[in-house]
């Protein structure tokens, strides 16, 4: 589902926009009473006098017309109902005979080769999920910032050729950005979960009976950031894969989870599917001693204390205006010294300290207006030439969240790109198409590090702030993270899981699968 499809747009009804906007929350469903209560004030803050059976007469019409499903107190958009379903059958098949028996002494040999292309040593646990995942219908591998999650794929690919060298590996991710990263680190073409299934944004993701031709000669999917991955990904990606296809998601439970409907990942673990757990690190500098203690503690039980040094920083501001000239006086000497740094905030506008009101101030420091030199205005933001930009929408050959640096034609008619791997060439309305990138939000970062990072932590962001958001920003630095804002609001944050999400999947594959056992 997208954000551009809410069902309730052109209809106008308060039910569809409530459920529309849990299920972009994360929420599968909704129980009936919080359904009932999320609109009431909606009603409220719009100054409407809709009662409760008014909006319990709305949700019988909804029903009858099955835009709704509702299962028990449970009520869903029916898109969300019928993945909810599929993805429970193939889970319950799956984890019904989850072995997938290869002898051990093959296993060891296509491990080997493996690593003696690479030629680097695996650790013991990067070993041990890829022979898990080669013996297994549905793996997990879990780790944290750096301990080499992406060589585990690289070397579980080529593993897997050594082993089946007629069958081939997909490696995909849910967004662009994430599979771009991917597929440079490890070393193979990678997709989005949309393009792996044949599929584009707002289509039924279990549509059509026959296997898109990418997978028919498949026995291998993996699938990263699985944090990110929601319900309606899950189900088609298992809708498409074939009984001996080897399903294995790759991803860091503490990071943020899935901007749309599902909580698949704690699902999967809450429901036994086979799990490896990645120990090492090998992204923060290991003489960036508190930035790799902070980012290791995050992934123990319990509380998480920070430690501070030249690696860990806090600097001290209250308001977004503070934060903003904070980090303006932060950025500047770093990018004139070339240093790689980017800046990372909870939100993308709405705030002197957003991801937008910071691009706008950094511009002014790093590339300012000057005689001569090419501009085009797209309002609020004006692209100067050599601006670092972001692409905000799938284009060309190019994903959403790519970044580049963007260089104006004197006739302003066009503008190049340059994105690291070669230029391409945009037409001037294509400019919508972007943003600038010197400041970035939190989830746009998500799969990618930079040696310093730089992120707001302040009182406007109160309501954004958790756990899994400050992990996440902390664990993109790989040698330095600056924290500039209040510490309470850093403890706030630390001490601020996720909120739950309404999902039933595992409730449902459990169901089966105790069924299965009494019958």
């Amino acid at each position: 589902m997208n954000a551009k499809t809410n069902p309730s747009q052109k209809q106008g009804n308060t039910v569809l926009d409530v459920l529309y906007q849990a299920s972009m929350s994360g929420d599968v469903y909704l129980p009936a009473d919080k359904l009932l209560a999320r609109c009431l004030r909606q009603h409220s803050r719009q100054n409407s006098r809709q009662t409760a059976m008014q909006i319990d007469r709305q949700i019988d019409a909804l029903l009858e017309k099955k835009t709704l499903a509702a299962d028990g107190e449970r009520l869903y958009l029916r898109a969300n109902h019928r993945y909810e379903q599929a993805a429970t059958v193939e889970l319950a098949k799956r984890l019904e005979a989850t072995e997938f028996p290869v002898p051990a002494t093959q296993l060891d040999a296509a491990l080997a080769g493996a690593e003696a292309f690479l030629a680097a040593p695996l650790d013991e646990s990067q070993r041990e999920a890829v022979k898990t995942c080669l013996s297994h219908r549905m793996t997990i591998v879990t780790g944290g910032a750096g301990s080499g999650k992406t060589i585990m794929i690289r070397a579980l690919h080529l593993a897997n050729s050594i082993l089946t060298p007629k069958q081939q590996t997909i490696l995909c991710a849910p967004t662009g950005r994430a599979a771009r990263n991917m597929a440079v680190k490890a070393d193979h073409s990678a997709h989005t979960v949309h393009r792996a299934l044949g599929k584009v944004p707002d289509s039924n993701f279990l549509d059509g009976v026959n296997r898109h031709a990418l997978w028919k000669a498949t026995n291998l999917v993996v699938i990263d950031e699985a944090s990110m991955l929601t319900l309606e990904m899950l189900a088609g990606l298992l809708n498409q894969a074939s009984s001996d296809c080897r399903v294995v998601l790759v991803g860091d439970p503490q990071q943020l989870q899935s901007v749309g409907a599902g909580n698949v990942l704690q699902d999967l673990l809450a429901l036994g599917v086979p799990h490896v757990h990645l120990q090492g690190n090998h992204r923060q500098d290991r003489e960036s001693e508190a930035l790799l203690n902070n980012v290791q503690d995050f992934n123990q039980e319990g509380a998480v204390t920070l430690e501070f040094d030249e690696s860990f920083q806090l600097v001290k501001a209250y308001t977004d205006t503070q934060a903003r000239w904070e980090i303006v006086a932060l950025y500047g000497p770093l990018a004139a010294a070339g240093e790689e740094v980017q800046v990372l905030s909870p939100f993308r506008v709405s705030s002197r300290a957003s991801a937008r009101g910071l691009n706008l101030a950094l511009q002014q420091i790093v590339n300012p207006p000057a005689g001569g030199k090419p501009e085009l205005s797209l309002k609020p933001l004006i692209f100067r030439d050599r601006d670092k930009v972001m692409l905000t929408e799938n284009a060309e050959c190019h994903c959403n969240g790519d970044i580049g640096i963007i260089s104006l034609r004197q006739d302003l008619r066009s503008f190049d790109v340059d994105f690291g791997g070669g230029v391409t060439g945009f037409h001037s309305h294509d400019l919508a198409l972007f943003d600038l990138a010197y400041s970035l939000t939190i989830h746009k970062a998500q799969g990618s590090e930079y040696d310093t990072v730089i992120a707001p932590v302040i009182r406007d962001f109160g309501v954004m702030l958790s756990r899994n958001l400050l992990y996440t920003a902390i664990s993109r630095a790989k040698r330095r993270l600056i924290l500039v804002g209040d510490e309470d609001m850093v403890r706030k944050a630390l001490e601020s899981p996720p909120r739950p999400r309404y999902s039933a999947l595992a409730e449902r594959v459990k169901a089966i699968r105790e069924r299965g056992k009494a019958g």
